[in-house]
């Protein structure tokens, strides 16, 4: 409403409310500190005083207007970002171009809400700083927000059936717009005079509309009461039908009542209402236990209830209409286990949806009853989102999936499903997975060698030294991008003693002709801290000397922070 108001003050050549002005100056302020965050981010490695010398007054910006506004909405356009129809950030269309990047990405609305924390500040900048590292792929941002799983910061997408932005708040837009109708409605005169009925006689009364045809609030309040005390039809029928199964005293008479429950029940599935449908699946559970010659019939009613037909609507309606029924879902779908397997790998194919994605994915990930082979014989799909996923179950499954179940994906064409494999095989218990991580450290993207490089620093593979150094060692390093040579030398000294100081020392060294770039310096003087044996700290003494202020100062930080912290851990083979 404010924003039309705006647009009919600048038809009328009026000027704009000083408040608006205001709010306008602050989210361009905000959006220009944002672009400049997210740039030094991805320039300087984790933890480097520009990045903190850029977040801190991003993230006072921002929290100064979210505390007098409950939003800060950002409209988005190919090159361009706009707040309530203004203009508050232009740019040509770069690659590095925030605007450029969200609507390549599909993203229409970017909005960040009142209670955000810190924190969500600085992931939102870092998702847009590695975003920036593949820059030629599709819906890699949303990815990286989606995974985030931001609770203060939310994005509208393009539906490409539909070509128009979607959100997941859509449906209670149109019911509180409805509710507003409703309001006015209420409040309205509805002493109507029927047209032509005074024509001919002018001294007639009006004709009224008879009142009270519309219920107040508390009116209202009471009557949705009365209904939901009301018992329904429908409930009781399947009560009957329950005790009918449980107790008939021949087995026709079960599988006529499975018959008729079954279709009762999925037809109140298909449709999305699970009022009936969660008490009766408990219900049959029970009736399984206690009655063990009903089992089988039982199971016929549950077996059809996890088809992909009875679950598709539900599912996928959860990025829809049906988004206030995830609790009642979340229920559901593990009682209907181990039946609902192929039909949630179904849907899950099928999902486009970050609700019913992520309801289907949480809810296999926890289950240890789910066969890895059904993942894993759907590995060929073409789909490379759908690949993604899988291999975000086989992750979660840790000790019970065998590494070489990502074997196939480590060689996907697709970069962000090979990325997905080396995250999901730093976590598995199985020693081989260390092998096939090494493999990926000679990969064509330079997101996946990182990853695989950090992975292998975490699991502390000590055999992997070698190959760490040689990628060190390579003639190109220092010109590959600074979030790869970071992991790389991180890495490094996870798993390093003193037989990686020779190669770091040639890393951060002066040298006549051409020293090496500061990023890779000061990544090298950091693994010599991390390593912290005595002829590491003589490393760091000598590049306290150095010719190179920025070498210098990174030297003494180290130091200091060697001489203020913990005992460092033993180093592998110290």
């Amino acid at each position: 409403m404010k924003h039309m108001e705006t647009g009919r003050a600048r038809q009328a050549g009026r000027s704009f409310p000083s408040g608006a002005d205001a709010d306008v100056a602050a989210v361009t302020e905000i959006c220009a500190r944002l672009q400049s965050a997210y740039r030094t981010m991805r320039l300087y490695p984790p933890g480097h005083s520009m990045i903190e010398s850029r977040m801190q007054p991003l993230t006072s910006a921002v929290f100064a207007f979210l505390s007098q506004h409950d939003s800060l909405p950002l409209q988005v356009e190919e090159s361009s970002l706009t707040y309530r129809g203004e203009p508050v950030f232009q740019q040509d269309p770069l690659h590095d171009d925030m605007a450029f990047i969200l609507f390549r990405e599909g993203i229409r609305r970017l909005t960040l809400y009142e209670g955000l924390e810190g924190e969500e500040v600085r992931g939102l900048v870092d998702r847009f700083s590695r975003a920036l590292e593949a820059a030629t792929l599709d819906q890699d941002l949303v990815t990286l927000l989606w995974e985030a799983d931001f609770a203060h910061i939310d994005y509208d997408l393009v539906d490409p059936l539909q070509l128009e932005p979607t959100t997941a708040n859509s449906f209670e837009a149109l019911k509180a717009d409805a509710r507003a109708k409703l309001e006015d409605s209420e409040r309205a005169d509805l002493s109507l005079t029927t047209a032509g009925w005074r024509d001919f006689d002018p001294t007639l009364p009006p004709l009224e509309i008879e009142r009270g045809v519309l219920v107040g609030p508390e009116e209202l309040a009471v009557l949705e009461q009365a209904i939901k005390q009301e018992p329904r039809p429908l409930e009781q029928f399947v009560a009957v039908l329950l005790e009918m199964l449980a107790c008939s005293a021949s087995d026709q008479g079960a599988e006529a009542a499975r018959d008729t429950l079954s279709q009762v029940l999925l037809s109140e599935l298909q449709q999305g209402d699970l009022a009936s449908v969660l008490p009766a699946v408990a219900r049959l559970r029970d009736v399984r236990e206690r009655r063990p010659d009903r089992a089988a019939v039982c199971e016929g009613v549950l077996a059809q209830l996890a088809k992909t037909g009875a679950l598709r609507a539900v599912v996928l309606g959860l990025d829809g209409a049906l988004q206030d029924r995830q609790p009642d879902l979340e229920a559901l779908l593990p009682q209907l286990a181990p039946h609902s397997y192929p039909a949630l790998l179904d849907l899950l194919a099928k999902a486009e949806g970050r609700r019913a994605r992520k309801c289907i994915l949480d809810m296999l990930a926890t289950d240890r009853r789910l066969p890895l082979t059904l993942v894993k014989d759907r590995l060929s799909d073409p789909r490379w989102f759908v690949v993604r996923n899988l291999v975000l179950l086989l992750g979660a499954a840790r000790d019970r999936c065998p590494a070489e179940y990502l074997l196939r994906p480590l060689r996907h064409t697709d970069e962000r499903v090979r990325r997905e494999a080396v995250r999901s095989l730093a976590g598995l218990t199985d020693g081989r997975a260390s092998t096939l991580l090494r493999s990926a450290l000679s990969d064509q993207s330079p997101t996946v060698r990182t990853a695989a490089a950090q992975a292998l620093g975490r699991r502390r593979d000590t055999e992997a030294l070698p190959d760490l150094l040689n990628l060190v060692q390579f003639p190109g390093f220092a010109g590959r991008e600074p979030a790869e040579t970071a992991g790389v030398l991180e890495a490094v000294a996870a798993l390093s003693d003193d037989r990686a100081l020779p190669t770091l020392a040639r890393l951060w060294e002066d040298r006549l002709m051409r020293s090496q770039p500061l990023h890779v310096r000061v990544g090298a003087l950091r693994a010599l801290a991390a390593i912290g044996t005595p002829a590491a700290v003589a490393n760091l003494e000598r590049a306290r000397r150095s010719r190179n202020r920025d070498v210098r100062q990174e030297a003494e930080r180290c130091l200091l922070g060697l001489k203020k912290g913990p005992a460092p851990a033993p180093r592998p083979g110290g």
